[in-house]
């Protein structure tokens, strides 16, 4: 009688799980098609914002512009090694709420 048999099946069932829950990811993607629709000096916040999704975080500066920034991770559990990555784009308006630029950077781990 092969006493480590559902030893095996669990350890097995475990490892199949564990490749299941794929890679988490958190925040907000934004398209860089859609970061082309933008137009400065007639983009408004509001309309930014319809077209890009809820950003992360919204700061507004003394001078009355505002800046959005919106970003996006992505984790992937390999065991003893995870893997990830991050994209980070922040969209600036003028003291009108006027789109004027944006800048992104992505990093992978």
């Amino acid at each position: 009688m092969n006493t480590n048999k559902p030893i095996v099946s669990i350890a097995l069932a475990l490892v199949c799980a564990a490749i299941c829950v794929g890679c988490y990811s958190t925040g907000h993607e934004v398209k860089t098609d859609s970061l082309k629709k933008l137009e400065a000096g007639v983009t408004t916040e509001q309309q930014a914002i319809e077209l890009l999704g809820k950003p992360t975080s919204r700061t507004e500066s003394s001078d009355g512009s505002v800046t959005l920034m919106f970003m996006h991770y992505t984790i992937v559990p390999i065991p003893f090694h995870p893997e990830g990555s991050s994209e980070s784009v922040t969209v600036f308006f003028d003291e009108n709420g006027k789109f004027k630029k944006y800048t992104s950077s992505q990093t992978k781990q």
